[in-house]
């Protein structure tokens, strides 16, 4: 009992190294080390905590310790090490990876969900990923820096797919205000998905492309335009094809930049007049119709 006892004593040194500068000299087998401990004082937890003696004896050392600690912190330890790390500007970026798997379900929990999941589909299990996801920010409901550090390392798509399951514009929800920054790093089609989902991030959407938009320059000699505009061009049908009033919310924006622009109508002299020009036949196209072909620059060939 003595030596039980004098491991579980060792706790608060654990998270106290993890909070503090020492976790800037942490390898990864030092890290693995101190998650294997964490796991090992979770253990403890889940099989003394119906055992009233050796339960009351661990409580009480654990409250001597400083700062005192409970007993039901050994049973959050793995989560309780891998923030302090999150929030520890010492600790090394590679550590991520295993932090991430300490704050998700335990191992075998997971894998049933995720077995659940697989037999029902992956759109099924996209979502149920998407709803641990969120269950975990709600745990962080107003510790703005853990949920902030939690999003850092997930991929930007499966906090997007998240984001479609919240209710449009939930109000200061940390998701929400992580992801506008992210929403030209997602595949178009989510984006646009999120977009509309979230007028708030619809809004941002456009004023993002809008902005790229305007920084590209037509190569006469070539016939195009200089950047990415196969993917840009791919952005905005993404928009016009979300439906209202995501759509009338970026026509708005290319007619009103069409016009401080001159509003031209040939191909070349404004990257608003083609991009209404693109999203226009696509548009016929989908509704089954032909449209006009529009002026071309073979005059500069003449």
């Amino acid at each position: 009992m003595e030596v039980l006892l004098g491991q579980a004593e060792q706790l608060p040194s654990l998270l106290g190294a993890a909070r503090s500068a020492l976790a800037a000299r942490w390898d990864a087998a030092a890290l693995q080390r101190a998650l294997r401990w964490a796991r090992y004082f979770q253990q403890l937890h889940d099989r003394f905590r119906a055992r009233p003696r050796v339960r009351a004896a661990l409580a009480q050392r654990l409250a001597r310790a400083r700062p005192p600690l409970a007993f039901a912190h050994l049973g959050r330890c793995p989560r309780l090490l891998a923030l302090a790390l999150l929030e520890n500007r010492a600790a090394p970026p590679s550590a991520a990876p295993a932090l991430l798997a300490a704050l998700l379900p335990a191992p075998a929990l997971l894998a049933r969900r995720k077995a659940a999941a697989r037999a029902a589909g992956p759109d099924l299990r996209a979502r149920t990923e998407a709803q641990l996801l969120l269950a975990r920010l709600r745990e962080d409901a107003g510790r703005p820096r853990r949920a902030a550090a939690l999003l850092e390392m997930l991929p930007a798509a499966r906090v997007a797919a998240a984001a479609l399951l919240l209710p449009p514009d939930a109000p200061g929800d940390a998701l929400l205000a992580w992801l506008p920054g992210r929403l030209a790093a997602l595949p178009a089609p989510l984006a646009a998905q999120v977009a509309a989902r979230h007028p708030a991030l619809g809004r941002r959407y456009v004023a993002l492309l809008e902005g790229r938009a305007g920084r590209l320059r037509y190569d006469p000699l070539r016939g195009c335009w200089d950047g990415p505009w196969e993917e840009l061009r791919g952005r905005w049908r993404g928009l016009w094809r979300a439906g209202e009033p995501l759509r009338a919310a970026a026509r708005a924006c290319l007619l009103r930049r069409r016009a401080e622009d001159g509003g031209f109508r040939v191909c070349g002299l404004s990257v608003w007049t083609d991009l209404l020009l693109d999203l226009e036949a696509d548009e016929d196209q989908e509704q089954g119709t032909v449209s006009s072909p529009s002026t071309g620059l073979s005059f500069l060939h003449a």
